[in-house]
């Protein structure tokens, strides 16, 4: 007769790699459970900061530039709104190198006079530039001055 085999309360060597293995994949499973809520969270932080940003640049942009045309529309013209108006028709005001620079509306280069220099955002040069000449845009910009 055979002699019974005794089993071993201990587990295989394959079966203890294979626990190992299950338990190593739960725990990777976990941890990337964790980092797509930390990625979701810095997508929805990010989004919530493009917001701030636009806001911000939105308020600068009317303090730096649309505050100061409004001011030159309003020291230049009787009509301020209908100045504006036009102007946005033919020129942006923009900054530039940390200084206002008038441009073309169609373009977006610089504004250049008879003398082939940048036109400034000064009044006197400015107005001098909007009404000087014979073309329908300088006749317009006489009409709304006055």
């Amino acid at each position: 007769m055979s002699e019974p085999t005794q089993q071993s309360n201990e587990p295989s060597p394959e079966a203890a790699e294979l626990a190992t293995l299950g338990q190593a994949h739960r725990e990777v499973l976990t941890k990337r459970q964790k980092d797509k809520a930390c990625i979701a969270e810095l997508e929805s932080t990010v989004v919530a900061l493009q917001g701030k940003l636009a806001e911000s640049a939105d308020a600068i942009h009317e303090l730096a530039i649309d505050g100061r045309l409004r001011s030159m529309a309003e020291s230049m013209s009787t009509v301020p709104d209908l100045f504006l108006e036009q102007f946005g028709k033919h020129f942006k005001l923009e900054m530039v190198k940390g200084s206002l620079t008038l441009l073309n509306a169609t373009d977006g280069k610089p504004v250049i006079n008879k003398d082939g220099k940048a036109v400034p955002f000064q009044r006197d040069t400015l107005t001098k530039f909007l009404t000087d000449g014979d073309d329908a845009r300088a006749k317009t910009s006489r009409s709304n001055r006055f």
